[in-house]
């Protein structure tokens, strides 16, 4: 079984490293923030940087 968390933007790893901390002991359960790969220019070179999927 699958359920989404809404969270504050920025706080999304905090808040998954605090369910793990809090929940594991419970009851199974793994949580993640799913990201994916993008081309950014930084300091004019290309980049390649992970963005957080769903901010938020």
């Amino acid at each position: 079984m699958w359920y989404a968390m809404q969270v504050g933007n920025g706080l999304e790893e905090n808040i998954c490293s605090h369910c793990e901390r809090e929940l594991s002991a419970r009851v199974s359960c793994h949580c993640f923030v799913p990201h994916y790969e993008t081309q950014m220019k930084l300091q004019g070179q290309w980049r390649t940087v992970q963005r957080i999927l769903l901010t938020g």
